[in-house]
């Protein structure tokens, strides 16, 4: 994986409402599951897709998407 792929990856797995599933993105980029997890080892794509203390993802979340309409 080149520099450009990685982050492309990188964005990707920030994106959880387009991408919702981890391989999602491994398929968009067709790279190898092998190739993809030796640079986003379990814990780097933990903090790319970050979750609040609640346990709410703000991006897929209805409440999530709609706690700034409630205030």
């Amino acid at each position: 994986m080149d520099e450009r792929t990685l982050r492309c990856a990188e964005a990707m797995l920030r994106d959880t409402g387009n991408h919702p599933v981890v391989g999602a993105v491994i398929d968009q980029l067709e790279v190898g599951r092998t190739a993809f997890y030796r640079y986003f080892p379990p814990n780097r794509i933990r903090q790319l897709r970050t979750w609040r203390a609640d346990g709410v993802h703000p991006q897929t979340s209805p409440l999530g998407l709609l706690e700034p309409l409630l205030g």
